[in-house]
């Protein structure tokens, strides 16, 4: 059975990482994933449903919202909310409004003799009935008889001292798709009726015709799983996850406004061209055991930077993020990824408790970013006003410029520009020295826009950890390496000359990766038969990255001539 560092696993390449010997992505597409708060409802748009038989017709899923003011069928006839049909659904369905039309005329009997006078009206789409009054015309009764032998049913009746037509009053009551209109006749004003007047039942589609239905319906568990979409379609994310500035009382955080959607803005703002978003599920419990869930969930392919969002939390979180993307770099899952970790807007951290979060991560897979004396501003949405945001959506916009498919690896993060969030802050010199130098990264105002000062992880033993981009092009080397020596190599013939395939090849790729100023230079590979296993070659094979310039130190010399 394969094994690596004693461990079964399948067939494969597997790299690790040593110090001085740096071999996450496969070179084209990097990926952030955000855990946040979305919409809790499913959207469904332009439903086809026909007609039944009864006043309710029965949906897909079961409704829990009816989106739109209106319906519309196959033949462009338009419904009302709320007219037509009830605004908010019936029995998970679509349930249509029956009442009888109806009109009462203003004048009390008994009336003026109205022998000789005429009166007309039309019910639906029959023909106008139009009667002449004979003699006894004055009671309500009288009236009432002449009109309903005219009509030729119980269109008429008494209301009160009022005379009313209604299609409810029929022998089979009609409390749809019709209408009554008075028409012109002499007898119009003294019974208290207007020519022209209309009145209207509900209207609803005949049966058997396709009308097309907007509306939401609960998320199930199998919706709370990572959902990957491009940014160019920015439609896809809020119908998936709510509108940017939208919200609900799932969540305290950010005044209860959805976070995900607002990640996703700044992700589309800094760059990125696809997100993956994890939204958290309520039947988890707590925010805090949502993350942890979702990290869970989260262990999956593609994905090269986790942020989560719950910024009240993510103090108490820093364990889990850290371990998870630790775990998932691991030589045997081969997941490499990084973690962006901001906090909340009101928690105004003191300085010790700051580099606290940075000790409690203590890896350079693990970004903390300031909150201490520090305001993070941005326009949600279609808002004119700014609002103060966590620095969850800072973490979200920095996580979406490593993101950004302009940049390639080795891309400094130092003095990066982050678009769509602005940034203030009281820190002192000596305060921002200090975080930089201790694993806290700070964004702050550098010639007019927010610019990360120092590109730091939270390990900063040596500049190898403490750089952040360095352990992105790590991964990168590895999993370029693995990406094309695995469909290559395994699962062929294990001759004396496939040692030297594999350090050919190997070299190719290192050439490649070097020529694209990813890395600096690298040693000749070396591969050898493991002679415990003598179905596994081992690679060995150093890397110098590319670094950053940090600092430029000037001695200026005065002379006197």
């Amino acid at each position: 059975m394969p094994s690596i560092n004693n461990q079964p696993v399948l067939p494969g390449v597997f790299t690790q990482v040593q110090a001085q010997l740096l071999p996450s992505v496969t070179g084209g597409i990097r990926v952030a994933a955000y855990i946040g708060t979305g919409r809790l409802t499913n959207l469904v748009v332009g439903e086809s449903v026909t007609r039944g038989s009864g006043n309710n017709d029965a949906l897909l899923h079961t409704a829990t919202v009816l989106d739109g003011s209106t319906i519309n069928d196959q033949n462009y006839a338009v419904y009302e909310s709320g007219v037509d049909y009830n605004s908010f659904p019936v029995s998970g369905g679509i349930g249509w409004l029956s009442s009888a039309a109806s009109i009462t005329g203003t004048t009390s009997a008994p009336y003026s003799d109205q022998t000789g006078n005429t009166f007309s009206f039309k019910v639906g789409s029959n023909a106008i009935t139009s009667l002449t009054f004979t003699s006894p015309a004055t009671t309500l009764t009288e009236i009432v008889t002449q009109i309903n032998t005219a009509y030729g049913d119980t269109i008429a009746s008494a209301n009160g001292a009022h005379l009313e037509l209604s299609t409810g009053t029929l022998t089979v009551p009609v409390l749809f798709n019709t209408s009554i209109t008075i028409e012109n006749g002499t007898a119009n004003t003294a019974l208290g009726f207007t020519a022209g007047s209309l009145v209207s039942a509900p209207s609803r589609p005949a049966l058997g015709v396709v009308y097309f239905a907007n509306y939401e319906w609960a998320k199930v568990a199998a919706d709370y799983t990572p959902k990957f979409f491009f940014l160019q379609n920015f439609s896809t994310i809020t119908n998936d996850v709510g509108t940017v500035g939208g919200g609900d009382s799932q969540t305290a955080n950010m005044n209860g406004a959805w976070t995900l959607p607002i990640a996703a803005q700044l992700a589309q703002q800094n760059g990125a061209s696809i997100v993956c978003l994890m939204q958290m599920n309520p039947a988890d419990g707590a925010n805090a055991s949502q993350v942890r869930a979702a990290l869970t969930k989260l262990f999956i392919p593609n994905i090269n930077i986790v942020v989560s969002l719950d910024a009240a939390d993510n103090a108490m979180l820093i364990p889990d993020i850290t371990n998870h993307v630790e775990e998932a770099s691991s030589t045997i899952n081969r997941l490499e990824r990084t973690a962006f970790i901001g906090f909340s807007a009101l928690s105004n951290p003191s300085d010790a408790t700051m580099l606290g979060y940075a000790t409690a991560a203590s890896s350079n897979r693990v970004v903390v970013v300031n909150q201490t004396n520090t305001t993070y501003t941005m326009f949600v949405g279609t808002n004119t006003l700014p609002s103060t945001v966590d620095g969850t959506m800072m973490a979200a916009a920095l996580a979406a410029i490593r993101t950004n498919p302009a940049f390639d690896v080795a891309q400094p993060l130092t003095r990066e520009v982050v678009s769509g969030i602005a940034t203030t802050n009281t820190l002192t010199q000596a305060e921002k020295t200090i975080f930089a130098n201790q694993g806290v990264l700070v964004v702050d105002n550098i010639s007019g826009s927010a610019k990360v000062v120092f590109g730091t992880t939270t390990e900063f033993a040596d500049i190898l950890d403490q750089l952040y981009q360095v352990v992105e092009i790590s991964d990168y080397c590895a999993q370029t390496i693995r990406g094309l020596l695995d469909p290559i190599f395994i699962g062929q013939k294990l001759l004396a000359n496939t040692p030297s395939q594999v350090e050919t090849v190997t070299s190719a790729i290192l050439s490649d990766i070097e020529s694209s100023n990813i890395i600096e230079s690298f040693t000749q590979p070396t591969a050898t038969v493991n002679p415990l296993q003598p179905t596994q070659i081992l690679v060995n094979v150093g890397v110098q990255p590319v670094l950053e310039l940090d600092t430029i130190f000037i001695t200026l010399g005065l002379n006197l001539a």
